[in-house]
């Protein structure tokens, strides 16, 4: 009960706007602290039927639990814990977006990170038995044409949050739903969730967490959601190697159509997890997972959905994206692939590939589908590279389904107010088939780096989008691409060496028969990707004197 005033304090603290909003925060208030004392009696009488003691709900944040019949049981048995973690992270994430004391620029990238100071305030909990650990830190704000309510009612559903950020946020489940307000606002509102976060890269490993997210408006037009790592399958360690503290956003209706949106991200990382030495800066330096980039995502997918377009164009944007969700949920190369992965080490990055069946027979009848991807660097300015592979008729120079003929853009879709954020169609510039594929392509740019992702697409199905058909869902989709970032030795601003790091990820069909020898099929993956890489580091550096 003590965390519960706490954060009453500090909520009234913030509401300055007037009696209106203190009362408000008054009637939300006392309406959580009449729950918390119901579940503290349902506690006490699960306990009984259960026949456990009543100190093993006590003084713990973490059960040996698995996700079978029992499960719902022990979850029950938790949730006044997991209210007083909700109610502790909003009170820490409040503190940490008023108190700027907390926070300094990075002598590195001017970003803002935490303050060594920060443990004064907030003592660290060892979540790692005592294992070396690493911690990133960022915080950014933006302007979002994105509506408050509705942002707020998006972040409480799985399916739609990981929609608002397809590069980062590659699987999303709400596990229960702990408290729902009954109100539009969703004050309130208590989750456990399980996210798994990632990079477009087979280099970086996918960073999977169970967390708690607790929704409270506290004031009028202004909510704080709040996200925080929970053990909920703890047993004798840690679930994850990554833990999340107190991280989330505060989302400040400016207009109906309008929001201001403040992001915190502090995360731990057991330093047994190694990542890279090619993205090792990248990611340690919160440029990969930090703040910046999520809000930068948002902001791309909210003028997405404002943009004015006809029906046509815009179903076409939106098999962009899903071209997109492909693309990034196959470069995560899950162990839960159809079949294993293999590596073949051909540099010191290597050529990674999976398989996975092909579901739909209709575009090809080979019943495989082989995904190869490989991270290499490059010494020229990422935006050189990233020039250079969304020009379609420079596309022959590397892509040798062109047959050496320069291609076009016969259309283009402006999907934002970066003139390098756009959706375009090419086909060859001369003698283009009548009823031949074309390719659907999306250019975009984050602060992690650039995108040019691609699939092909037959002529039919291109009509069908343009005549307004919803082609969210099709199963066609092979999608291919690019992320193009700045390597670690151009992070510095001093720096005078502007590098880039190119990760190229393909997905091709291949027949049985290839399949059955597997080596033979990642002899041929990794015959692909070189021809490829060797394509590009040719036309680009042909003549130059960084050769």
């Amino acid at each position: 009960m003590e965390m519960k005033e706490r954060l009453k304090n500090l909520l009234c603290q913030s509401s300055c706007n007037g009696s209106n909003s203190l009362k408000q925060l008054q009637v939300e208030n006392a309406r959580l602290k009449e729950r918390y004392e119901m579940m503290q009696k349902k506690e006490v009488s699960l306990e009984l039927k259960l026949g456990l003691p009543k100190s093993s709900t006590r003084g713990s944040t973490s059960l040996n639990l698995d996700r079978g019949s029992s499960s719902k049981s022990s979850l029950e048995i938790q949730n006044p814990m997991m209210l007083v973690a909700g109610l502790a992270a909003t009170e820490e994430l409040l503190k940490l977006f008023r108190d700027e004391s907390l926070w300094v620029k990075s002598q590195l990238n001017r970003r803002l990170v935490l303050e060594k100071n920060y443990e004064d305030v907030f003592p660290r909990v060892d979540h790692f038995n005592g294992a070396k650990t690493h911690v990133e830190s960022s915080k950014d704000s933006q302007m979002l044409k994105i509506g408050a309510t509705h942002l707020v009612e998006m972040f409480l559903d799985s399916e739609k949050w990981a929609n608002l950020f397809p590069t980062i946020v590659n699987k999303a489940e709400t596990i229960k739903v702990l408290e729902r307000d009954s109100s539009q606002n969703q004050s309130g509102a208590l989750l456990l969730m399980h996210g798994e976060m990632h990079v477009l890269s087979p280099l970086v490993k996918p960073r999977q967490f169970y967390f708690l997210r607790y929704c409270v408006q506290v004031e009028a037009g202004i909510w704080v959601i709040a996200d925080v790592s929970y053990d909920y399958l703890k047993e004798d360690g840690p679930h994850s190697s990554f833990w999340r503290f107190p991280s989330g956003c505060m989302i400040q209706q400016i207009s109906n159509e309008t929001s201001k949106v403040s992001w915190i991200e502090h995360v731990e990382v057991d330093l047994k997890i190694q990542t890279h030495s090619m993205y090792r800066d990248i990611v340690n330096n919160a440029i990969a997972f930090g703040a910046e980039r999520w809000l930068m995502e948002l902001r791309r997918i909210g003028e997405r959905c404002v943009i004015t377009l006809p029906e046509g164009k815009r179903c076409v944007m939106k098999l962009a994206h899903q071209v997109l969700k492909e693309f990034s949920k196959n470069l995560t190369m899950s162990s839960k692939s159809d079949l294993p992965q293999y590596i073949a080490d051909t540099d010191d990055s290597g050529v990674r590939f999976s398989i996975r069946k092909n579901r739909n027979l209709f575009l090809s009848n080979d019943p495989f589908i082989v995904i190869v991807a490989s991270s290499v660097s490059l010494p020229l300015p990422s935006h050189t590279v990233f020039d250079f592979l969304r020009d379609p008729a420079r596309r022959f120079e590397w892509d040798k389904f062109c047959d050496g003929n320069p291609w076009h853009e016969i259309a283009h879709i402006s999907t934002g107010t970066h003139p390098n954020h756009y959706v375009s169609i090419i086909q060859p510039l001369v003698s283009p088939p009548k009823d031949g594929v074309k390719i659907i392509q999306e250019c975009f740019i984050d602060p992690l780096g650039s995108y040019v992702v691609y699939s092909p697409l037959n002529t039919q199905e291109l009509n069908m989008a343009i005549n307004g058909h919803d082609l969210s869902n099709v199963s066609l989709i092979i999608p291919s691409g690019f992320l193009i970032s700045e390597d670690s030795k151009s992070l510095s601003k001093d720096s005078k060496s502007r590098g880039s790091l190119l990760t190229v990820a393909f997905q091709m069909h291949m027949p049985a028969p290839l399949i059955t020898n597997f080596e033979s099929a990642a002899d041929a993956s990794n015959a692909l990707m070189t021809t490829v890489v060797q394509s590009i580091k040719h036309a680009l550096l042909s003549g130059s004197e960084l050769k």
